[in-house]
């Protein structure tokens, strides 16, 4: 097997209307589509019969499409745990020319910031970059990244 790309990341939600105000604050330009999933291929895709689901797409910069899904059968229901140490848990991280900025910007969206502001990395791939986490109104973990130089 060859990968080839990457081509999404999916999230789970509970509110796909709030989850869309949020990314769409948070990446400047709303879904390019919404869609609902109701039939047998959505059932035997995702391994729920019956199941219901509405959808919106985002696309990001490097032609990533970054998909919000809320359940209705079976229902959304809240991850026993977000914190980023948990098994099984991932973030998305998104990189911006002015950390402090999309610090200001995020205010008052819903997100929780994991630190007081940016963070200097010190060492590994992202050494003399800034960074923080924040979490959407969901929990998600976002890394927002200010590269170095």
């Amino acid at each position: 097997m060859v990968v080839r790309a990457v081509n999404h990341v999916c999230f789970t939600v509970s509110d796909l209307d709030r989850s869309i105000a949020f990314w769409t604050h948070l990446t400047g330009g709303g879904p390019e589509s919404r869609v609902e999933y109701h039939d047998a291929p959505d059932a035997k895709v995702t391994g729920y019969p019956g199941v219901q689901m509405s959808a919106a797409y985002f696309r990001l910069p490097g032609d990533l499409l970054l998909e919000l899904f809320q359940y209705h059968v079976p229902e959304s229901v809240p991850a026993s745990s977000s914190e980023t140490y948990v098994v099984g848990n991932a973030h998305l991280c998104i990189v911006v020319d002015d950390l402090d900025e999309a610090y200001r910007h995020l205010q008052g969206t819903g997100a929780t910031f994991r630190s007081d502001g940016p963070v200097p990395i010190e060492s590994g791939e992202h050494a003399g970059a800034r960074s923080m986490y924040v979490r959407d109104p969901d929990g998600i973990t976002i890394e927002v990244l200010e590269l170095a130089g």
